[in-house]
């Protein structure tokens, strides 16, 4: 995979086809059916066990092409995929997170599909058909970033939980601190009032301090993050239950529903009301 970063044009982010770990098994698809993006990996996932080699090389040179920011790239079997680095507290990229099943190229996808199933003695219909279902409508990268900062940041702390020798030790503290932020944010985004300036109360540490060790280890300011979590909270009021969007903006931390509608209009393309219409027609 490329690690040159190729904009696509601007358009409103639809629901993501794939979401995969960074060896290539999903975790996720669309209405549970398993669509081009998921078949060419799964089909790669059967690859490794007789090609584990190359498979390993090729998802360690991704880790290491996305190890500074987000890139978008097509893999060897043809599927054009957005790139997203998982950190460690610590900083360090431990994996990545691919939002995949397009094609930036149909002619190159189908050329690079061909010659996977030549290489690894994989029947050619079945990556064709991949291939060609593969969708040619390639979404936002701006909008796309701000639906990965949740994952990104679950996952930060999912991999401190399960490897904490490999991420936090008494010898730094301040990552220490930075974790309990991190569990801090997650408990209290939905108080409207939950502020920095709070966070740093909560933790009887200096403001500047706390500042301080946010800015070192979080690839996101404060308010940001603290939007991302309002507004990915939002996103599942909006698609589960029937609340009004008074009571959802109220209940991910918004006094005013008019700068909720605003905010979520910014960093979706779409009205709380588009969100919810757009769901409920993909059922």
């Amino acid at each position: 995979m490329g690690n040159r970063y190729v904009p696509p044009r601007k358009k409103e982010i639809r629901h993501i086809p794939a979401v995969q770990t960074a060896i290539g098994y999903p975790i996720g698809g669309r209405d549970g059916v398993v669509d081009g993006g998921l078949l060419i990996r799964a089909e790669a996932s059967r690859m490794m066990v007789v090609h584990a080699p190359f498979c390993i090389d090729c998802q360690e040179k991704v880790k290491e092409a996305a190890g500074r920011h987000p890139i978008l790239g097509t893999c060897y079997a043809g599927v054009t995929e957005y790139v997203f680095p998982l950190y460690a507290i610590s900083g360090r990229t431990w994996g990545f997170i691919c939002f995949s099943g397009f094609s930036q190229n149909p002619e190159a996808s189908m050329e690079r599909a061909c010659a996977a199933a030549a290489r690894f003695k994989i029947p050619k219909d079945k990556l064709v058909r991949a291939v060609n279902s593969l969708d040619r409508d390639i979404p936002d990268f701006d909008t796309l970033s701000a639906q990965a900062a949740p994952l990104q940041n679950m996952f930060t702390l999912l991999f401190h939980l399960m490897n904490p020798e490999h991420d936090i030790s008494a010898s730094n503290p301040k990552e220490a601190i930075y974790l309990k932020m991190s569990t801090h944010m997650n408990h209290s985004y939905r108080n409207p009032d939950f502020s920095l300036k709070e966070l740093a109360d909560k933790m009887n540490l200096n403001y500047s301090y706390v500042s301080h060790i946010f800015s070192k280890y979080s690839k996101a300011s404060f308010s940001n993050r603290l939007r991302s979590l309002r507004i990915e909270a939002a996103k599942k009021y909006l698609e589960y239950t029937d609340d009004t969007v008074s009571m959802i903006a109220s209940a991910v931390g918004f006094n005013d529903s008019n700068y909720f509608s605003h905010i979520f209009l910014t960093e979706t393309g779409l009205t709380p009301t588009q969100w919810r219409h757009r769901y409920l027609e993909q059922k």
